[in-house]
């Protein structure tokens, strides 16, 4: 298994080798060609900015043994009210631009085209004009000075005069239709790395084309490029369920579903549920929220079907029933949705596959099956979907790795195999991306660690050992992003507490011990960062409760206690946070999601037993 793994897996001692006897550009030279790249090839930035006057800055960067991360900040020429765009590029240090891609779009805080007017953009067109003449006179990366401005303006019409490092631009998104070139060299990569010549800082000379070396077999239907995100609809002020009215299903639901232990006796915990360690065991075991529609989905890994609900606790449609037939499970782990296309992923773990769906539980494709190859699958833990780039991120534990997908199933790629060293796993269990940054955060229990890599799998670094000081773990959990300020919150489970890194696994904050006090935790479980990034959400299981935090991890408030009412929990599993803030839990003991604001105050519940879901 792990010598298949390994194959796809990126050499990156086989990059440095290739790349021994080439030149490295400065990290003044690699930002020139980042904004002279985002100057002259507009890429994915939007029909609305390509022909727009433009200003560019490097917004941030990152220096890697092999490539420059270098993201520039774009936004409209002049006065410009909003949030200004970003563009990542991926910079070998050969001095190509392996990768690019768009983060975020300029956002003007008004409504209206965000291109300056007409008449605006005439008068300014002969000032532009000069600066570009000034730009190539300099040269294509200037004197190599490390304080070199990193500013550019962009035109409408740019000269045609040859830019050494436009050709190899093209690859602003993978293609896996392009039949893998042969190499006499050991295992092939997992992605697109250009194999052209480099570009000497002086002497600009054209460069052939680069060949993509991904390992991709499948062909996506279409290009990876970042579909918008839909804007949530707004929950008007929501209203809380009557305390005395029973939750309305088709079949009355008892109040209290077995609980052996008698409710004189505290001390005894009724559920049979384990809390420790993963409770992918009951029903809702897994859930997800389609804001911009209201629906709930929940999956149920006891009955093997999936759920989804309306916003007043209707069930709209269920599918799903065990077997390994197309639209059947066997222990279903993961859900994950695609609103742009209105899409369900389910990582159906029993049959090392992942199913795709319409809302209403058509069938639209299964890919996998068990084995190590490219696309299959030993019980896959996790899914994930990347909105930006319509790629489906599937933590495949029993292969140790991580494996890329387009939004139809094509294979991108895959890194990881077991083991200890960089980009090696030992049950990898999580996987989070962060808008900020771009990165992507994998939890590696055990090796007690969290490893960090880009989009395609080049790794970026790793942080934890055995241990219960500040950057050690004790088998590490759930983990959240803060997507505006790009801090990484995981849950330490074993030491019973919560650690909180910023974006490059640095400089860690940590709180909470053992006990049942404030800020205390009793096994962990998931972990929730509000839409705002004010609030951090801790689900404690074995205390039965939410606590709420600061960033800093001060303690702000609590609810929940044992048991079968309102507000309360017998084994909490998951815990999700909506586009609007509001807080869903799971109860796999309760057989029910309960939905609060973030105060705590429980605004409904959706009961999931009794379903008639075959």
């Amino acid at each position: 298994m792990a010598d298949d793994a390994g194959t796809n897996r990126e050499d990156n001692s086989g990059i440095a080798s290739s790349r021994a006897s080439t030149p490295n550009i400065t990290p003044a030279q690699a930002r020139a060609l980042a904004l002279r790249t985002a100057d002259m090839v507009r890429g994915s930035i939007g029909r609305a900015y390509r022909q727009a006057p433009l200003v560019f800055s490097i917004e941030y960067e990152e220096e890697t043994d092999t490539h420059y991360m270098i993201t520039v900040r774009f936004q409209p020429e002049g006065e410009f009210e909003g949030a200004a765009g970003l563009e990542e590029f991926s910079v070998g240090k050969d001095g190509v631009v392996e990768s690019r891609r768009i983060l975020r779009r300029p956002i003007p805080d008004k409504a209206g085209l965000p291109i300056v007017p007409i008449m605006g953009a005439l008068a300014g067109a002969g000032a532009v004009a000069i600066v570009i003449a000034i730009l190539f006179a300099v040269g294509a990366f200037g004197s190599g000075d490390e304080d070199q401005t990193t500013a550019a303006v962009a035109t409408a019409t740019p000269e045609p005069t040859p830019i050494p490092t436009v050709t190899p631009i093209p690859i602003v998104v993978e293609d896996p239709t392009a039949t893998p070139k042969p190499t006499p060299t050991p295992p092939p990569t997992l992605v697109q790395t250009p194999t052209v010549a480099p570009v000497p800082p002086a002497t600009p000379a054209p460069t052939p084309p680069p060949t993509p070396l991904l390992t991709a077999t499948v062909a996506p239907t279409a290009t990876a490029v970042p579909p918008p995100t839909p804007s949530p609809a707004p929950i008007a002020t929501p209203l809380p369920v009557p305390t005395a009215t029973p939750i309305p299903t088709a079949t009355p639901v008892p109040t209290a579903t077995p609980a052996p232990a008698p409710t004189s006796t505290p001390t005894p915990i009724p559920s049979p549920t384990p809390l420790g360690g993963n409770v992918l065991t009951g029903n809702p075991s897994d859930i997800a929220v389609d804001s911009g529609n209201e629906w709930l989905y929940t999956l149920d890994a006891v009955n093997h079907r999936v759920n989804r609900f309306a916003k007043n606790g209707t069930l709209l449609n269920s599918w799903g029933s065990k077997g390994t037939r197309d639209g059947q499970f066997r222990e279903p782990s993961s859900i994950a949705l695609n609103v742009t296309d209105a899409w369900v992923y389910v990582a159906d773990a029993g049959n090392h596959r992942i199913q795709r769906f319409n809302s209403k539980g058509g069938h639209l494709g299964t890919w996998g099956g068990q084995g190590s190859g490219q696309g299959q699958f030993v019980r896959p833990e996790k899914i994930f979907f990347d909105t930006l780039n319509s790629w489906l991120y599937v933590v495949d534990k029993g292969n140790n790795r991580i494996q890329r997908f387009n939004s139809r199933g094509g294979f991108l790629g895959s890194w990881g195999r077991e083991g200890g060293g960089d980009g090696q796993f030992r049950q990898p269990s999580d996987l989070i991306l962060s808008r900020a940054k771009g990165s992507i955060y994998v939890v590696d229990p055990g090796n007690n660690r969290v490893q960090r890599f880009d989009s395609k799998g080049y790794h970026l670094g790793s942080r934890g050992s055995q241990g219960d000081q500040p950057d050690e773990f004790s088998t590490p959990g759930d983990m959240a992003v803060d997507h505006v300020n790009g801090w990484i919150f995981i849950v330490d489970t074993g030491n019973h507490r919560v650690q909180r890194f910023d974006s490059k696994l640095t400089f860690p904050i940590v709180w909470g011990s053992e006990g049942s006090g404030i800020g205390q935790f009793n096994t962990p479980g998931d972990i929730a960062v509000g839409p705002d990034g004010d609030w951090v959400y801790v689900l404690d299981k074995g205390n039965r409760r939410v606590q709420r935090f600061n960033t800093r991890g001060e303690f702000s408030r609590e609810w929940g206690s044992q048991g079968d009412g309102e507000g309360q929990f017998q084994a909490p599993s998951t815990i999700v946070i909506d586009d609007s803030g509001f807080i869903y839990v799971g109860d796999i003991e309760s057989h029910r999601v309960q939905k609060f604001d973030d105060r705590g105050v429980l605004l409904k519940e959706w009961v999931t037993s009794g379903i008639d879901g075959g």
